[in-house]
């Protein structure tokens, strides 16, 4: 507090009065600046309170509600993404629903974010019905922007194509493979390379040819009907473009899969590595081509009684694949089910994976987050965007006509054998799985949902 200090003779009564006065003008003065001072300082906070009261209330006032279109529910990668995105997309602020075409089941299913609105149709049907059903989830959760996750039949194009007619409502369709190839072609193959009869052969070469016209119509029909066309690779533009004979394709994007297992805690240790080689994944035939990891254990075990081959994952070939197993009289193979594979990951020094195609499987980047080597069959484009061959994994080169579970059995051994090259291999796959994290690849669909 300011005081003035007035020299008075005692006698000046007047003078003296005069002094108090001042003083107290003075004092009422510095009261009231200190008054204003709190009262402007206490608005402030007020206007700051309101402000960020508003934020929240409008959080999601400028985002979007999603939806997720699913043939069904299941165990595989497809459904492992559209699980860890929603629950990102979520977190920050948008909404998020699901439409599963058919009845979903699994562990996948059973953890899904509460938050997620699900609707579930009891079986596939393709009609009048299923399109008013649509519909009507489409405005009662005042849908936004359709992510259509089975991105090459032409139906759910059709059915959601009718469903949002009228209605202001953009479709992202992602295919999850190499856009030239699919199941129903591999069949196709498969049954050719089976068949000894020459006329069967012809016939089954006329199909492959049906079957072929069928998927590059269906994914035209789809890629016209959506805003957005996903696919999982650069790599797979070109053979967008040859397969569908779409020079121009504007509506392409490129959005990889995200790790989808936390490992940021995780800190490699070779000596707490052991000597296991793991597969993990859908036990299957056609795509995984599941007796090739047999075959390729076959010739190991051999090599290396020291080491165990661990086979994580199900699927519809599951029990064949373990009569075969018993028929080779195989040893050190365990083949666990369907399990968390995190507990393998960290323990395990190699991965192996033999399909015959892919998209971009997640089990390579996430297994690389742990420092476990992948050797993989040469068969996809898209395994050169996740592995440098021979600094971080091995690639086996493609041969068209056959596998030969020799040449990888062959690489392995000589990775194995290299003890430092195993370890340094193991922490550049640790760097190069970076690259995969769930964080830029969130900010990569927020930036497509903000072009709409």
């Amino acid at each position: 507090m300011v005081f003035i200090n007035i020299v008075l003779y005692p006698s000046e009564k007047q003078n003296l009065l005069i002094l108090v006065r001042i003083q107290l003008v003075i004092y009422k003065l510095w009261l009231r600046m200190f008054a204003v001072k709190d009262l402007l300082s206490n608005l402030f906070s007020l206007g700051q309170t309101a402000n960020n009261i508003y934020q929240v209330m409008h959080m999601n006032e400028n985002n979007k509600n999603i939806l997720f279109l699913m043939k069904g529910f299941g165990v595989g990668g497809q459904e492992v993404v559209t699980s860890v995105l929603s629950k990102a997309f979520l977190d920050d602020g948008y909404g998020v629903s699901i439409v599963f075409l058919s009845e979903p089941h699994g562990l996948v299913f059973d953890n899904l974010d509460e938050r997620i609105k699900k609707h579930i149709f009891e079986q596939e049907e393709f009609s009048l019905n299923r399109i008013h059903s649509l519909r009507d989830i489409l405005v009662k959760d005042k849908i936004d922007i359709v992510v259509n996750q089975w991105g090459l039949p032409f139906a759910p194009a059709f059915i959601l194509k009718h469903a949002i007619k009228g209605m202001d409502i953009k479709v992202i369709s992602v295919y999850h493979n190499q856009p030239n190839i699919n199941a129903r072609l591999k069949g196709v193959e498969l049954k050719i390379n089976a068949a000894r009869s020459p006329l069967f052969k012809f016939f089954l070469h006329i199909e492959k040819q049906i079957f072929g016209l069928i998927t590059k119509y269906s994914m035209r029909y789809v890629y016209h009907n959506s805003d957005r066309y996903l696919l999982l690779s650069n790599r797979h533009i070109e053979d967008f473009k040859i397969f569908t004979r779409l020079s121009k394709p504007s509506r392409i994007r490129v959005i990889t899969n995200p790790i989808t297992v936390d490992s940021q805690k995780y800190v490699y240790s070779q000596d707490k590595k052991l000597k296991e080689i793991i597969y993990v994944g859908r036990i299957d035939i056609n795509q995984k081509r599941a007796f090739r990891l047999a075959d390729v254990w076959h010739i190991l075990e051999k090599k290396m009684p020291d080491w165990r081959f661990t086979v994580v994952g199900k699927g519809d070939d599951f029990e064949e694949f373990r009569d075969y197993v018993k028929k080779l009289g195989l040893r050190h193979i365990y083949l666990e089910g369907f399990k968390n594979p995190k507990e393998y990951y960290e323990r395990a020094s190699l991965l192996l994976l033999t399909s015959e195609y892919e998209g971009l499987p997640l089990i390579l980047a996430e297994a690389m987050s742990y420092g476990v080597i992948p050797v993989v069959y040469g068969s996809f484009s898209s395994v050169y965007d996740v592995i440098d061959d021979g600094k971080n994994g091995i690639i086996v080169p493609y041969n068209p006509k056959d596998f030969d579970p020799q040449i990888m059995a062959d690489v392995i051994t000589a990775v194995i054998t290299n003890t430092k090259q195993v370890s340094n291999m193991a922490q550049s796959a640790i760097v190069k799985s970076k690259e995969f994290n769930i964080e830029p690849i969130v900010k990569e669909w927020e930036k497509l949902f903000n072009e709409f």
